[in-house]
């Protein structure tokens, strides 16, 4: 199973039906929400992803773009933002991945995604 489909598994088994709705209206997001709270969101990527092991940039990145690309639901893009931000991942943090982080900035087209790439991961290449 693919490292998208754990997560997006691992997500809706946390989903909140009652909260989805009123997190997507608080964005005002076209895209759903499953109803998981960035603490929650968070831990439950950091579990899942805390048996990755990754040799290069290459396989990383094509995880992450995965998960951003195949995104149904608006946490997804967290969680892929948080893949990111992994340990291991430090080294990568190099001016060739900078076309990725931009097709992410320009795919989720709002300030929920842009503020958690742009002076984090960005500012720690430029």
């Amino acid at each position: 199973m693919r490292l998208s489909e754990k997560l997006r598994t691992a997500l809706l088994a946390e989903a909140n039906a009652i909260r989805a709705p009123q997190m997507q209206a608080y964005m005002k997001s076209v895209m759903p929400y499953i109803g998981v709270a960035s603490p929650q969101m968070k831990a439950t990527s950091k579990a899942l992803f805390a048996e990755l092991q990754y040799d290069d940039a290459r396989k990383w990145m094509a995880d992450i773009l995965d998960i951003w690309r195949g995104a149904v639901f608006r946490e997804e893009y967290y969680a892929a933002i948080e893949l990111t931000g992994i340990k291991q991942a430090r080294p990568f943090q190099r001016t060739d991945i900078l076309p990725m982080y931009r097709e992410m900035i320009i795919a989720g087209g709002w300030w929920d995604t842009t503020d958690s790439i742009a002076p984090t991961r960005l500012g720690e290449i430029l």
